[in-house]
């Protein structure tokens, strides 16, 4: 079974270089065939018009059951 994407993103908060956007992942864990749901928070560093930093905040541990065997 391949992983099921859902993002859903509430929001794009921007001042200068920096960007935040908080929201949601439903996914599939391809093996277990396990749906999980987390919370996230991206927060983004552009220089020009590249991504030179990106921090991803997550539940790791309903990503972690998810893939669990």
């Amino acid at each position: 079974m391949p992983e099921k994407n859902v993002d859903d993103i509430e929001a794009l908060l921007v001042d200068g270089d920096h960007a935040v956007m908080p929201g949601r992942f439903t996914r599939v864990a391809k093996g277990t065939g396990r749906t999980f749901i987390t919370p996230l928070a991206m927060h983004l560093q552009v220089a020009g018009d590249k991504i030179v930093k990106l921090h991803l905040y997550e539940d790791t541990r309903a990503v972690a059951e998810a893939y669990a065997e």
